[in-house]
Formats: C-alpha cells, structure tokens, sequence
C-alpha cells in the first residue's frame, strides 16, 4: 500500500475537524454578542426611582427607601397599606406613585388598599394614559354638567378617587348626605353647636352620625370645628349636583 493511501484517511479527518472547529469559532463571535444583548434588555434589574404617599398635590411622604428594602432585584409585590407605609394623613384615602425603571422609565399609581406588582405586564404601563383619553372623550360626548366639566380637569388619581367618593356618597343614608350639603353650605360648624343643631332638627344620634361621616372620609374635626375632608372638597359641588337631595 503507498503512503499516500495510508495516510489519506487521517488526513480528511484532520480536514474535517479544522473546518468544525473554524465554523465553531465564527458562530460563536456571532452568537455571544446577541446572547448579550439579549440578557441585557430581558434580565436588567428592576429599580424603583422614587415613591412617594400621600393624597395628592403636596401631601407626599417618602417612602423611596421603604419599597426598596423590600423590592427584590426583578421584581416588587407589596400591600399598599398604612400598617406598611404609615399613615401621615389619618382618615384619608391615600394612593402610592412610584417611579421605576425597566428597560426604559415607568411611573405607576395605587390604591390604598391594593398591591404594588412591578414590573407590570406588557400593556399595563399605557393603561393611564388610555384610561385618561376615554374620560375626556366620554365627557366630551355627554353634556356639559359640573360633573364632566370637572372629570375634565382630573389626574388619573383624582379620577379614581372621584369615582370611589360618588359611590360612597351614593351609598349614605339620607341623614348623612343632608347633613353633608349642610356643612359644605355653611363651610364649617362649631363641633358641639352642630351637633346641638343636628339633635333639634330630629336627628336622633347626631354624635354617631359625624362619626359615621369621618371615618367614611367626607368630613374632618379639627380644632373644634367640623368641615368637608380636603380630600374630597374638590369633588363635593359636583357629587351634590348629581345626586340632588329633597328636604
């Protein structure tokens, strides 16, 4: 047999494995740097930016470092309650906003009462800005009531608390709604003459009934007078409006 039949076979397979191995390296220069990307956009570490609670305009607390501490590197699920964040405004429907990072900028805002879930599912972070464009359009279709016209003015939190308030309201005993338009009529009362004021006027536990209103958030005691909650003072006028009270 010649040398060169005793050598051929080693000689392809010396060949083939070459050209495995240079394959091999090109795909993997290709490979590594879109696996790199793709860890980088898919598994980027969530980061909360800031939080804040409170009742809106500048009544906010800080509570940045709170939802940090127990944020996890990917994700954040947490009651949204004051037994975790506190409660600096008593009696008050409150709602959180926090500003987070993954992939690119978010902001959210919760209930009192519900769970912060981030990040949020694919769609969730435009659902503001689509609840924000079906009232405006809704309000605009419906005539002009001192309801739409102040829809109109609302942030996305106001709305919400809007919305809950009317169903509240909607919800009170004749009792309660006639004794709210009577303090947002006058603007406040002496606490001890407007109960005095209740009892002669036939309201058999008016003591029960401003309890009952404060811990419903519509009025607030303070300094020894009674007046609608600030939280709800916005809202007030058009509540009355749209759900008239007989005498």
């Amino acid at each position: 047999m010649s040398p060169i039949a005793t050598w051929m076979p080693w000689l392809i397979a010396g060949s083939t494995f070459s050209t495995g191995l240079l394959f091999y390296l090109g795909m993997r220069r290709r490979v590594l740097p879109i696996a790199r990307v793709a860890e980088t956009s898919e598994t980027r570490p969530l980061k909360i930016i800031s939080a804040k609670w409170g009742i809106g305009g500048d009544a906010y607390e800080d509570v940045t470092e709170i939802i940090c501490k127990r944020a996890k590197p990917d994700a954040v699920n947490l009651p949204v309650e004051k037994g975790l964040l506190g409660d600096p405004f008593p009696n008050a429907v409150k709602h959180l906003i926090v500003k987070y990072s993954y992939a690119r900028e978010w902001s959210v805002t919760i209930n009192e009462s519900e769970r912060l879930v981030l990040p949020e599912k694919p769609g969730e972070e435009q659902a503001t800005v689509f609840m924000r464009d079906a009232k405006e359009k809704l309000a605009k279709l419906r005539e002009s009531t001192k309801e739409n016209d102040l829809i109109l003015t609302m942030t996305d939190t106001e709305y919400r608390q809007y919305i809950q308030t009317d169903q509240q309201f909607s919800g009170l005993p004749w009792s309660h709604r006639i004794t709210i338009r009577q303090i947002h009529k006058v603007g406040q009362y002496a606490a001890g003459h407007f109960r005095s004021i209740l009892s002669r006027n036939g309201f058999s536990d008016p003591s029960r009934m401003v309890e009952d209103l404060k811990s419903y958030g519509f009025i607030e005691e303070r300094q020894g007078f009674v007046r609608i909650s600030p939280t709800i003072a916005k809202f007030i006028d058009a509540i009355l409006d749209k759900h008239p009270i007989m005498d």
